[in-house]
């Protein structure tokens, strides 16, 4: 895995969140400093995104409080936000 392309987005259990923000704020990261969006701008782009999977509720929700299904579905999030032509889940089944 270490050994992928810059336009592949992973989404891997060794790439973990961070615990002390939630998955709203995890998500928004990506745009807010790549793409140097502002902080609205970024939790926007954020929120419409785990609308968009269905997962709008676990917004608030930090590390330690989420299942791995949610943790999962933030990091699959957090990967598809960076919006690269390529997509690698590094072993689904561990993480759920």
């Amino acid at each position: 895995m270490a050994a992928l392309d810059d336009d592949v987005a992973r989404v891997s259990h060794e790439l973990p969140l961070r615990a002390n923000l939630s998955a709203l704020d995890n998500i928004a990261l990506i745009p807010l400093y790549q793409r140097h969006f502002s902080a609205a701008e970024s939790a926007r782009q954020a929120m419409g995104l785990l609308e968009r999977l269905g997962h709008a509720d676990i917004a608030s929700l930090r590390d330690p409080d989420m299942t791995p299904a949610q943790r999962f579905v933030t990091k699959l999030a957090r990967a598809l936000i960076l919006k690269r032509p390529r997509l690698v889940i590094d072993r689904p089944g561990a993480m759920l």
